[in-house]
Protein backbone atom coordinates (compact mmCIF):
# COMPACT_ATOMS: atom_id res chain seq x y z
CA UNK A 1 0.00 0.00 0.00
CA UNK A 2 1.32 3.45 -0.88
CA UNK A 3 1.81 5.77 2.06
CA UNK A 4 0.05 9.14 2.20
CA UNK A 5 3.41 10.99 1.88
CA UNK A 6 4.29 9.10 -1.29
CA UNK A 7 0.85 9.66 -2.78
CA UNK A 8 1.07 13.39 -2.01
CA UNK A 9 4.54 13.54 -3.56
CA UNK A 10 3.33 11.77 -6.70
CA UNK A 11 0.52 14.30 -7.16
CA UNK A 12 2.89 17.22 -6.48
CA UNK A 13 5.25 15.85 -9.11
CA UNK A 14 2.45 15.63 -11.69
CA UNK A 15 1.31 19.18 -10.91
CA UNK A 16 4.89 20.49 -11.06
CA UNK A 17 5.35 18.93 -14.50
CA UNK A 18 2.16 20.61 -15.71
CA UNK A 19 3.16 23.96 -14.17
CA UNK A 20 6.55 23.72 -15.84
CA UNK A 21 4.97 23.07 -19.24
CA UNK A 22 2.46 25.91 -18.88
CA UNK A 23 5.13 28.35 -17.69
CA UNK A 24 7.41 27.40 -20.59
CA UNK A 25 4.55 27.94 -23.05
CA UNK A 26 3.88 31.31 -21.42
CA UNK A 27 7.56 32.24 -21.87
CA UNK A 28 8.30 32.35 -18.13
CA UNK A 29 11.43 30.19 -18.08
CA UNK A 30 12.34 31.12 -14.49
CA UNK A 31 9.04 29.74 -13.24
CA UNK A 32 9.21 26.74 -15.61
CA UNK A 33 12.61 25.83 -14.24
CA UNK A 34 11.90 26.47 -10.57
CA UNK A 35 8.59 24.59 -10.47
CA UNK A 36 10.18 21.38 -11.71
CA UNK A 37 13.52 21.74 -9.91
CA UNK A 38 11.87 22.17 -6.51
CA UNK A 39 9.91 18.94 -6.76
CA UNK A 40 12.81 16.89 -8.11
CA UNK A 41 15.12 18.11 -5.35
CA UNK A 42 12.62 17.15 -2.66
CA UNK A 43 11.66 13.74 -4.04
CA UNK A 44 11.13 10.88 -1.66
CA UNK A 45 13.85 8.30 -2.07
CA UNK A 46 12.31 5.48 -0.09
CA UNK A 47 9.65 3.11 -1.35
CA UNK A 48 9.98 4.32 -4.93
CA UNK A 49 7.53 2.34 -7.04
CA UNK A 50 7.28 2.29 -10.83
CA UNK A 51 4.47 4.82 -10.91
CA UNK A 52 6.53 7.33 -8.96
CA UNK A 53 9.59 6.55 -11.03
CA UNK A 54 7.51 7.27 -14.12
CA UNK A 55 6.43 10.60 -12.61
CA UNK A 56 10.10 11.46 -12.16
CA UNK A 57 10.64 10.49 -15.80
CA UNK A 58 7.84 12.81 -16.93
CA UNK A 59 9.28 15.62 -14.79
CA UNK A 60 12.69 14.90 -16.30
CA UNK A 61 11.21 15.30 -19.78
CA UNK A 62 9.77 18.70 -18.78
CA UNK A 63 13.08 19.74 -17.22
CA UNK A 64 14.87 18.71 -20.42
CA UNK A 65 12.47 20.75 -22.54
CA UNK A 66 13.22 23.75 -20.33
CA UNK A 67 16.94 23.38 -21.10
CA UNK A 68 16.24 22.91 -24.81
CA UNK A 69 14.15 26.10 -24.74
CA UNK A 70 17.14 28.11 -23.50
CA UNK A 71 19.47 26.24 -25.89
CA UNK A 72 21.48 24.50 -23.16
CA UNK A 73 21.66 21.23 -25.08
CA UNK A 74 24.55 19.74 -23.11
CA UNK A 75 22.62 20.01 -19.84
CA UNK A 76 19.42 18.81 -21.51
CA UNK A 77 21.23 15.71 -22.76
CA UNK A 78 22.79 15.01 -19.36
CA UNK A 79 19.45 15.37 -17.57
CA UNK A 80 17.90 12.79 -19.91
CA UNK A 81 20.83 10.41 -19.67
CA UNK A 82 20.67 10.52 -15.85
CA UNK A 83 17.13 9.11 -15.78
CA UNK A 84 16.27 5.56 -16.73
CA UNK A 85 13.98 2.81 -15.46
CA UNK A 86 15.36 0.79 -12.55
CA UNK A 87 15.70 -2.31 -14.72
CA UNK A 88 15.97 -3.13 -18.41
CA UNK A 89 12.30 -4.06 -18.71
CA UNK A 90 10.30 -0.88 -18.13
CA UNK A 91 6.73 -1.25 -16.99
CA UNK A 92 3.92 0.14 -19.13
CA UNK A 93 3.78 3.32 -17.10
CA UNK A 94 7.53 3.82 -17.53
CA UNK A 95 7.47 3.21 -21.29
CA UNK A 96 5.95 6.61 -22.00
CA UNK A 97 8.78 8.66 -20.45
CA UNK A 98 11.34 6.24 -21.93
CA UNK A 99 9.77 6.77 -25.37
CA UNK A 100 9.89 10.55 -24.91
CA UNK A 101 13.44 10.33 -23.61
CA UNK A 102 14.61 8.69 -26.82
CA UNK A 103 12.77 11.22 -29.00
CA UNK A 104 14.34 14.12 -27.13
CA UNK A 105 17.80 12.55 -27.15
CA UNK A 106 17.43 12.04 -30.90
CA UNK A 107 16.45 15.68 -31.37
CA UNK A 108 19.27 17.00 -29.17
CA UNK A 109 21.84 14.83 -30.91
CA UNK A 110 20.60 16.06 -34.29
CA UNK A 111 20.89 19.67 -33.12
CA UNK A 112 24.46 18.86 -32.06
CA UNK A 113 25.27 17.35 -35.47
CA UNK A 114 25.48 13.74 -34.24
CA UNK A 115 23.12 12.41 -36.91
CA UNK A 116 23.94 8.67 -36.69
CA UNK A 117 23.52 8.71 -32.90
CA UNK A 118 20.32 10.68 -33.34
CA UNK A 119 18.94 8.04 -35.66
CA UNK A 120 19.74 5.30 -33.12
CA UNK A 121 17.74 7.10 -30.42
CA UNK A 122 14.80 7.74 -32.73
CA UNK A 123 14.77 4.09 -33.81
CA UNK A 124 14.65 3.08 -30.14
CA UNK A 125 11.60 5.29 -29.64
CA UNK A 126 9.96 3.80 -32.75
CA UNK A 127 10.65 0.27 -31.48
CA UNK A 128 8.99 1.06 -28.15
CA UNK A 129 5.89 2.32 -29.97
CA UNK A 130 5.76 -0.79 -32.17
CA UNK A 131 6.16 -3.20 -29.25
CA UNK A 132 3.71 -1.44 -26.94
CA UNK A 133 0.46 -2.08 -28.76
CA UNK A 134 -1.52 -1.56 -25.55
CA UNK A 135 -0.27 2.06 -25.27
CA UNK A 136 -1.10 5.00 -27.50
CA UNK A 137 1.77 7.22 -28.55
CA UNK A 138 -0.36 9.21 -31.01
CA UNK A 139 0.31 12.48 -29.20
CA UNK A 140 4.08 12.11 -29.67
CA UNK A 141 4.21 10.16 -32.92
CA UNK A 142 4.13 13.31 -35.06
CA UNK A 143 7.29 14.58 -33.29
CA UNK A 144 8.99 11.23 -33.76
CA UNK A 145 8.10 11.16 -37.47
CA UNK A 146 9.33 14.71 -38.08
CA UNK A 147 12.55 14.19 -36.12
CA UNK A 148 13.16 10.91 -37.91
CA UNK A 149 12.64 12.48 -41.35
CA UNK A 150 14.80 15.52 -40.47
CA UNK A 151 17.61 13.24 -39.30
CA UNK A 152 17.41 11.16 -42.48
CA UNK A 153 17.64 14.35 -44.56
CA UNK A 154 20.72 15.37 -42.59
CA UNK A 155 22.20 11.96 -43.43
CA UNK A 156 21.55 12.71 -47.12
CA UNK A 157 18.77 10.14 -47.40
CA UNK A 158 15.94 12.31 -48.76
CA UNK A 159 13.97 9.47 -50.35
CA UNK A 160 13.86 7.56 -47.04
CA UNK A 161 12.89 10.77 -45.27
CA UNK A 162 10.08 11.34 -47.73
CA UNK A 163 8.88 7.76 -47.25
CA UNK A 164 8.56 8.29 -43.51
Amino acid sequence: MVSRDLEDWYLKCCFASSRSLLSRLDGDMDRATSSISNILESRVRRAMDRRMHSAIGQATVQRTLNYVQIEDLATAKKVLEDWSPPDHRPSSIEQVPVFRKHILLGRILRFQGAFEESLVQLERAHKIAEQSKHLSFDEDFRDLTCDYADTLRELDKPSLAEHH
